[in-house]
């Protein structure tokens, strides 16, 4: 899970991560408080941010990063992130977002009984509707509807992670 911090602690963050990884000159303050910005103080977003920005002025796009070079990134960044994120989940965890994709949109229930279709060993109820804030806060899921019945669908930038299309 990532940590939001304030956008200035960020950009702070980010300064001292980039004077120790970074060719003096290659990123400037401006540049970096637009990275927090971008990454919605979300310390793990602002760094595959950076490092994404850097990599891409290295492999040639400028001479140095650029709000443009940030926005060309930011694609990158946010699916190293997801890519991140789903590899912190268990193998339930995943496989409750690999049936989510094929029953989505769908409340807690459709999602625990699509789930339990598939687990070998399932989890009880509550422990899967425990988990789907976490996969929410991860930014893999999103949920709409009511408060008293949520509706629940897998982001399509996971879906591309995860290598399933609907």
């Amino acid at each position: 899970m990532s940590v939001a911090f304030p956008a200035c602690s960020v950009a702070r963050f980010s300064r001292k991560r980039a004077s120790v990884g970074v060719e003096p000159g290659v990123i400037g303050g401006s540049e970096l408080e637009y990275i927090a910005r971008c990454s919605d103080s979300d310390a793990r977003d602002a760094i595959a941010l950076l490092h994404h920005s850097v990599r891409n002025t290295a492999n040639g796009s400028a001479d140095r990063v650029t709000g443009a070079v940030i926005d060309d990134s930011k694609p990158d960044a946010d699916q190293a992130v997801v890519r991140s994120r789903l590899s912190d989940l268990s193998c339930d965890q995943r496989l409750v977002l690999e049936v989510m994709a094929d029953v989505h949109p769908a409340t807690s229930g459709g999602v625990y009984e699509a789930y339990c279709e598939h687990a070998d060993n399932p989890v009880h109820d509550r422990t899967l509707r425990g988990w789907l804030p976490e996969l929410e806060r991860y930014e893999l899921i999103v949920k709409s509807g009511s408060e008293y019945e949520p509706i629940y669908e897998v982001r399509e930038i996971a879906l591309k992670e995860l290598e399933i299309m609907v």
